[in-house]
């Protein structure tokens, strides 16, 4: 996915932008939600105190979305059990 190489090399806004344009044609794809989860949580850690909030948010609902479409068996043996671990932490 484009959103993840932008992300990788240091462009999170062009990352978010394409994140969500692919959200935006698929809602129903688990991954597409994870990678926007993802970029938000990297918007989060670099945002100033006063957009933090909005971000570490944005994070958690599409986190916990992308965990909710995902089958059980691989909750316990992917990257999305990380994601549910973080969250209730």
């Amino acid at each position: 996915m484009l959103s993840l190489v932008k992300l990788t090399f240091g462009d999170p806004d062009a990352a978010l932008s394409l994140a969500e344009k692919a959200v935006a044609l698929d809602p129903r794809n688990s991954g597409y939600h994870y990678q926007l989860a993802i970029t938000c949580g990297r918007k989060a850690e670099k945002a100033s105190l006063f957009t933090k909030g909005h971000w570490a948010k944005r994070f958690k609902e599409e986190a916990e979305t992308a965990a909710s479409m995902v089958p059980e068996i691989w909750k316990r043996d992917s990257v999305y059990s990380n994601i549910i671990c973080k969250l209730h932490a």
